[in-house]
């Protein structure tokens, strides 16, 4: 800073501009400055209520920044994060919070810098509390774009508000997306599935019958046995003990019976073998069914992403009070600096601005010009020209130095020329090379 910044030659400004706030509080400042994209060093000239206005147009871009970031993560989160039903644990979660936080983090570095630019882009106005026709004209493209940004950020906020709902009616749409899904693949399982059941009957009763008759034959043998006996010790109506035709016969009744149990105990096996492969057909098919309707039931889960949510909650709530005024509630906070622009009366810091402009300006010697021609309707146009008076003097001073350059040139080369024709008068036979000379 300058002598003359303090220099006031009538000591009528008595105004303490240096700032004895506290340093903290000096560096959030400072951060609200760079935010509304305010000059530091001119702001250090101005007075206390210009230094405010320049903080709260700083603090409004700043919270539009901060709600981005949490109205991305959120939506990212909802789209990486787990589905309806499921938690992430340990370092999954770590690892998709993360994710989640550094996009939102990009996503509201660019929104702040588009915010920045619009603010800085919108200058002064016409310096009055008033907004004009042709100001709200020059304003409506970047209100247009504030208020996209706007409802950008708003959307996300809106579904995190309505989770539980959405959730609730997210389900209801999965479950019938499944169920779709499941409508041509359950009855061809269920028939399957019932064909396989009444195997499974028909094989017991199989097996049933084949215990009773078993059982029939096992006492038949046990019968002949006995009988056996009891003929050969000579119990049987008093007839000699010992094998005789009538024992004969019954050992044969007895292998015979005995047998029939010997074949229906392999037929009884090859029931037991074929009831096992039939249970193994019915786990085979109910975890072939199992698998579909694991395979369809993530796919119907996997309809849950932030473009689905979003849907959801405007069918919901299509004219929902709350979800309407949070909509515009973060309208009005990213147009708000933009209608504050064109309402401010110029202050110290806006003339400036302007002051700085114009030295820069003539510092490196620029001059505006405004030039009038006659378009081809007969109606006047006016054209601002800048003339950059120290290019046009660099040009001069090179367009000179290569004149002398070109004319010390051709100096040179004349006396060059005269030079070397003095020395041919003089001396010819210099100059020619004889036959024989070539020749050797």
């Amino acid at each position: 800073m300058t002598n003359a910044d303090h220099y006031d030659p009538t000591r009528l400004d008595h105004y303490d501009y240096a700032d004895k706030s506290h340093p903290l509080y000096l560096r959030i400042r400072k951060v609200l400055w760079f935010c509304a994209g305010a000059d530091q060093q001119l702001m250090m000239k101005c007075p206390h209520s210009d230094r405010v206005k320049e903080e709260g147009i700083g603090g409004v871009i700043l919270s539009t920044a901060v709600l981005a970031f949490i109205s991305m993560s959120f939506a990212i989160y909802t789209v990486f994060g787990p589905k309806i039903g499921e938690e992430l644990q340990g370092l999954e979660f770590i690892q998709t919070l993360f994710e989640a936080c550094m996009i939102g983090f990009v996503w509201s570095l660019i929104i702040f810098n588009i915010d920045r630019f619009i603010i800085t882009a919108t200058g002064h106005g016409d310096g009055t509390s008033e907004i004009t026709g042709a100001e709200f004209r020059q304003s409506l493209p970047r209100i247009f774009m504030a208020i996209i940004i706007g409802a950008c950020i708003s959307a996300p906020l809106e579904i995190r508000v309505f989770k539980n709902e959405i959730d609730a009616a997210l389900m209801g749409e999965q479950q019938k997306l499944a169920d779709q899904r499941l409508r041509d693949k359950k009855p061809v399982h269920d028939a399957k599935l019932a064909e396989l059941v009444e195997q499974q009957a028909q094989n017991k009763r199989a097996k049933d019958n084949e215990v009773s008759a078993q059982e029939n034959m096992q006492k038949a043998v046990n019968d002949a046995k006995a009988k056996y006996n009891n003929e050969v010790v000579g119990a049987n109506g008093g007839r000699a003990s010992g094998e005789g035709p009538v024992a004969k016969a019954l050992v044969a009744s007895q292998l015979q019976s005995q047998a029939s149990l010997d074949g229906s105990k392999s037929k009884l096996d090859a029931l037991k073998v074929e009831e096992s492969e039939i249970s193994k057909r019915v786990e085979a098919e109910n975890a072939r069914y199992d698998a579909i309707v694991k395979k369809d039931t993530e796919a119907a889960a996997s309809v849950d992403g932030i473009g689905k949510r979003i849907e959801l909650a405007h069918h919901l709530f299509p004219v929902s009070a709350t979800m309407l005024m949070l909509m515009l509630m973060l309208m009005a906070v990213e147009v708000s600096p933009v209608i504050i622009k064109m309402q401010l009366i110029r202050g110290p810091y806006d003339y400036l601005t302007e002051n700085q402009k114009e030295l820069a300006i003539a510092k490196y010697a620029i001059e505006e010009m405004t030039s009038v021609s006659v378009s081809a309707s007969g109606e006047a146009v006016g054209e601002v020209m800048a003339k950059f008076h120290q290019a046009e003097t660099v040009l001069a001073y090179q367009r000179k130095k290569l004149e002398v350059e070109q004319s010390l040139s051709e100096a040179i080369q004349e006396e060059f020329k005269k030079s070397t024709l003095n020395e041919v008068s003089s001396d010819p036979g210099k100059f020619i090379i004889s036959r024989r000379a070539g020749s050797v």
